[in-house]
């Protein structure tokens, strides 16, 4: 079963547009890795809301064929140590990647990173409202597919160091087409409820290969 990974680099503001080009570029040798189904880079547009575009603030997410390809690179191989000797000076701080396994529904996240714009929810220290957070999930995905929204979906649980925390994502054609359907009754509704069960941050990130 694949295995999602995201990683929210802690950066330097002064540097952040030089920081995002750097991580574009020092993570193409990813692709080589042993596991390694996919990489991409995201330039987060919205946080909560806020257009924060301008800050350059981004994710980096990478999907491996199982945890155990990931763990051997991370944290000690040469080439992981190579992709940080180019990219540390840019960080303000150390960012810990966090690995998602998908819900038994799903499998390989690319078809939801890979639309215009991805709609990326995530909740940490989800606990015991697991099941209220996979129900209100499928109500929203129930109320996008009575809209004929054309949306992808994605949800899937925190592995290891992320252990109960939670992520879902919407993939969209574009800011428009997200803006309107998630405003809509049905949907907008739903969506207010994923995001009441437990203290959700929500990202909308456009991602590049």
């Amino acid at each position: 079963m694949p295995i999602t990974e995201f990683v929210f680099p802690i950066l330097k503001p002064e540097t952040a547009q030089e920081a995002l080009s750097a991580v574009y570029r020092e993570s193409k040798p990813f692709l080589n890795f042993t596991g390694i189904q996919y990489r991409r880079v995201g330039h987060i547009l919205r946080h909560n809301a806020d257009d924060i575009s301008s800050q350059y603030r981004f994710i980096l997410n990478l999907e491996w064929d199982k945890p155990e390809s990931f763990y051997h690179y991370y944290p000690d191989a040469p080439e992981f140590g190579a992709f940080m000797g180019a990219v540390i000076k840019y960080m303000a701080g150390k960012a810990t990647p966090r690995l998602f396994e998908p819900k038994a529904q799903y499998g390989s996240s690319v078809a939801v990173v890979d639309r215009g714009v991805t709609q990326l929810l995530i909740a940490e220290k989800v606990g015991e409202k697991k099941g209220e957070v996979d129900g209100a999930w499928e109500k929203l995905v129930e109320a996008l597919k009575k809209e004929g929204s054309g949306s992808e979906t994605w949800s899937g649980w925190g592995l290891d160091n992320a252990e109960g925390t939670w992520t879902g994502l919407l993939g969209w054609k574009d800011q428009e087409e997200m803006d309107g359907v998630v405003g809509k009754g049905g949907v907008a509704e739903a969506l207010r409820k994923v995001k009441e069960v437990v203290g959700v941050e929500e990202y909308v990130v456009k991602f590049q290969a």
